[in-house]
């Protein structure tokens, strides 16, 4: 799942684990191979040390379990599958591997319709990061050896100032996303062609991923219950 949908998917859970939801994907925008496993377990043993730190790390583990149910579910499978198809359909000009659009358009088409459904979730998500950035994202991301405090704060300013996620209530939006994504992965561009063809699965699909994310949702909080306490759905 993208942003969003980590987001959605932690509900009204208290907001330091929703920070903590966010924080793996974060780190992988920061710096590629910054997991935050090390995160996890210098605070697993000294969360002690800063109040609120359990919260991040309850987070983590729910993105986590977020991300090992969503790549198995319908909503995913179903909808990469016929976007992989689409492409293929679409063009058959080398230097694309299409799983890779394919498995991305999907997420971020979740955060689209998540926006559309609920606009409010951009305005939580920026004031998720604003909220808990200085009195504890940073001093928790502090721990990872390969973050530096100074720059994580100048990439969160590049994150907050952007508001790059209004960008994906739009199709024009997500497809240029999309291909800042491919030429980091080494990739050609999507051609116009297979830019039509990922909004025509779009369209079709909306209403099934609509239905199939809701079922989704519901499940993926109902096996975690280790959190469930911190997982009631948003009102």
């Amino acid at each position: 799942m993208n942003l969003i949908g980590h987001l959605a998917c932690a509900g009204a859970a208290p907001e330091a684990v929703r920070v903590g939801a966010l924080l793996p994907d974060l780190l992988s925008l920061y710096r590629r191979k910054a997991r935050p496993q090390p995160l996890v377990a210098h605070w697993g043993a000294h969360a002690f040390g800063l109040p609120g730190a359990d919260a991040i790390v309850a987070g983590i583990s729910f993105h986590h379990h977020v991300d090992r149910e969503f790549h198995h579910a319908p909503v995913f499978e179903d909808t990469a599958a016929a976007l992989q198809t689409a492409l293929r359909a679409a063009s058959d000009a080398p230097g694309l591997k299409r799983f890779l659009p394919a498995h991305i358009l999907t997420e971020l088409f979740i955060d689209h319709l998540l926006l559309l459904d609920r606009p409010e979730w951009e305005a939580e998500f920026y004031g998720a990061l604003e909220s808990q950035r200085r009195a504890l994202l940073l001093p928790f991301v502090s721990a990872h050896p390969l973050v530096h405090a100074r720059t994580f704060s100048e990439f969160l300013d590049r994150i907050v100032g952007g508001r790059f996620v209004a960008d994906y209530r739009e199709l024009e939006g997500i497809l240029e996303r999309m291909d800042r994504v491919l030429v980091r992965f080494g990739q050609r561009a999507l051609e116009p062609a297979e830019q039509q063809a990922v909004a025509g699965v779009f369209a079709a699909r909306a209403g099934t991923v609509r239905a199939q994310l809701g079922t989704f949702m519901a499940a993926t909080r109902s096996k975690f219950p280790a959190q469930a306490q911190w997982l009631e759905p948003a009102a």
